[in-house]
């Protein structure tokens, strides 16, 4: 795909609230040095680069995670707000709902929603 593509794909969401303090980790140097290059030509900072990278993968890893047991959830469950489906996919958004309120916590003025709402849980 081409990069644009991917960078598009990261325009809703909200970049400026970092966590403090920052986290730290170590790339092999081949990566490092395609983060670096990526970063020279698009003059950006690498912080940039690889926060837009792995949101990119965070988002193909979650588009392939199996949905829950039903396409839809059944008539029962929609009727009800409170009730969601249960799969894989539903368990990764629930607990993503958990760390991103522990990490929000932090904030000074903190998100009013959680990171996935209970229709986007649902799917339907």
């Amino acid at each position: 795909m081409a990069k644009k593509k991917y960078f598009n794909r990261l325009s809703a969401r909200d970049d400026r609230r970092l966590v403090n303090p920052p986290t730290s980790t170590r790339h092999p140097a081949h990566v490092l040095a395609r983060i670096m290059t990526i970063a020279e030509l698009e003059n950006r900072s690498r912080s940039d680069i690889i926060n837009e990278l792995l949101a990119v993968a965070l988002d193909v890893y979650e588009s392939e995670i199996p949905s829950s047991v039903f396409n839809c959830p059944p008539e029962e469950f929609l009727s009800d707000p409170d009730i969601l489906p249960y799969g894989p996919k539903v368990e990764f958004q629930q607990l993503a709902n958990k760390h991103f309120q522990e990490l929000d916590a932090k904030f000074e003025k903190p998100s009013p929603s959680p990171l996935y709402t209970n229709e986007e849980i649902r799917g339907c």
